[in-house]
């Protein structure tokens, strides 16, 4: 049950990528599986059920697991629910995009990876579906093409990368001290016996992946607020040397003179400028 929570997000999104007659048939095919990935999701929360699951054993002690508890399957409907409003949300926001399949596949694929880390059953599971959600959503940031979404696509990884580390550091340092890693109420650390440095490492590596978030990484620059008052209007008198002009800056255009931004260190000819009744 719980691979295929994982696997039909996976799935819907590699088939995003095959061609279809047309857009309204690839929306369709989409909006359909993610209701169907929404009403499992939530079926497994309002059932009670646990479940449990190993995919691979890296060694005898460590394991790619998965398990369905009260607090995983909360966080897997939250998941299921905003990725639905998403997708309900892009079918007109990505109407005049280019790539709008390439969207899609990255956008289901970090679903997917995104679920597995709610239902990681233990700190190194939790460690390899995030980052493959990291690496899964760094083509959302990048998927313009522009210059500031190839900056903020570098800027995630980087971050990313560097998160990464610490959090491996901290699951070291974890591991060597409790010798185990498994999710348990109330924690796996004995009093007395850690330094506090896996604890630190994991909390850095958190506040670098809320910096590098999606939603803050890729976002332009936030302009300032309240904006600067509009330079005055102009009207043609004499001409006068520019730096002459102490509060707005007009071309020699004769009709219709036009303002020029504030602060502007251009030497140019401007008409002496009145302001408007």
């Amino acid at each position: 049950m719980l691979i295929l929570l994982i696997a039909l997000p996976l799935l819907t999104g590699l088939a995003a990528a095959l061609p279809f007659p047309s857009r309204r048939g690839r929306l369709t095919f989409l909006l359909t599986m993610q209701i169907i990935e929404t009403a499992l999701v939530v079926w497994t929360l309002v059932s009670g059920r646990s479940y449990a699951t190993n995919i691979w054993h890296l060694t005898e002690s460590l394991t790619i697991a998965m398990k369905l508890d009260g607090v995983a399957a909360v966080f897997s409907a939250l998941t299921a629910v905003a990725w639905l409003l998403a997708l309900i949300y892009s079918v007109e926001y990505m109407s005049h995009s280019q790539n709008e399949a390439r969207f899609y596949v990255f956008l289901f694929l970090s679903e997917g990876m995104l679920l597995g880390t709610a239902l990681s059953a233990d700190f190194v599971s939790m460690y390899v579906f995030y980052e493959l959600t990291s690496l899964c959503s760094m083509p959302l940031v990048l998927h313009e093409l522009t210059h500031d979404a190839v900056t903020g696509a570098m800027k995630y990884l980087y971050y990313s990368i560097g998160g990464a580390f610490f959090v491996l550091f901290g699951i070291v340092v974890l591991y060597t001290n409790t010798s185990t890693l498994d999710f348990a109420p109330g924690g796996t650390l004995i009093a007395g016996q850690h330094t506090g440095l896996e604890l630190l490492a994991v909390f850095w590596a958190s506040v670098q992946r809320r910096a590098c978030s999606p939603c803050t990484t890729g976002s332009p620059q936030p302009t300032r607020w309240p904006p600067p008052p509009p330079a005055p209007c102009c009207r043609a008198s004499s001409p006068r040397r520019a730096s002459s002009v102490s509060s707005g800056y007009c071309t020699s255009s004769p009709a219709p003179p036009c303002c020029v931004a504030h602060g502007s260190r251009q030497p140019v000819w401007c008409w002496h400028w009145e302001r408007c009744s």
